[in-house]
């Protein structure tokens, strides 16, 4: 496995900051990601995922969801 977080902007009291995390993983496994602020993308990963996101979109590109895998967005539109 492989992580590299990448931020943008300044932290202030007007104005947030921006952290994206790359996470590099075999393309067998299984995966548990919930953000309550972000998009999740996943590409080329087979595996039993549960993929939630309460403020943004999941992107799933040449993905393979096994077994009870769950994916839920509650953002708005």
């Amino acid at each position: 496995m492989n992580i590299a977080a990448q931020s943008s902007g300044t932290f202030n009291f007007f104005n947030s900051t921006s952290v994206d995390f790359t996470i590099t993983v075999p393309p067998t496994t299984d995966l548990q990601i919930n953000t309550n602020a972000g998009t999740i993308t996943v590409n080329g990963i087979s595996g039993k995922m549960s993929l939630i996101s309460n403020a943004r979109t999941i992107d799933a590109t040449q993905a393979a969801l096994t077994g009870n895998s769950t994916c839920r967005s509650y953002s708005e539109r």
